[in-house]
């Protein structure tokens, strides 16, 4: 359902966007070829009781945003994969843990940065909260920064550029 909305942002606007949110369409239509609402609706389905098993015993859940080190900066990854664990996938898009969330979107989801990975790119945690409760990932992301602030040297401050639209 997304990946139509993004498709026809492209077909307006695709000089302002980048090759992999122009690729994503595309990732969709082969990933999700044949399903309908009802097989998407059933997805969801399936995805909430584990999660929601979980939520009733922990007031969140802390896990990774990427199961990747971390993406290059400057690499659309269009047209080549990544290795994960040894495994090498086709595309970006299966090393991101962040959809689940998208598609389970009562549940409240607040990424913070973490850390480096050892390849010295940036990495972040998404805290999830229980299904509606919107104050836990901020209350432990505000404690989070607190006890490992993020911006507090000039080592972890990103560089800001001016971004270049494509033409």
């Amino acid at each position: 359902m997304f990946a139509a909305w993004v498709e026809a942002t492209a077909a307006e606007h695709g000089e302002l966007m980048t090759e992999y949110a122009l690729e994503f369409p595309r990732w969709a239509r082969r990933n999700g070829a044949g399903a309908g609402m009802l097989e998407k609706l059933e997805l969801e389905a399936a995805l909430y009781p584990p999660l929601g098993e979980l939520l009733e015993r922990y007031d969140a859940l802390i896990c990774p945003t990427c199961g990747a080190r971390g993406l290059a900066a400057g690499d659309d990854y269009v047209g080549h994969g990544l290795e994960v664990g040894g495994r090498m996938l086709e595309d970006y898009f299966e090393s991101m843990l962040t959809p689940t969330f998208n598609i389970l979107s009562r549940c409240p989801v607040l990424v913070v940065p973490a850390g480096f990975a050892a390849n010295g790119v940036p990495v972040g945690i998404q805290i999830v909260g229980r299904t509606y409760e919107d104050e836990t990932p901020f209350r432990l992301g505000a404690a989070l920064e607190q006890v490992r602030p993020w911006l507090d040297a000039p080592e972890r401050r990103p560089e800001l550029v001016p971004a270049r639209v494509r033409g």
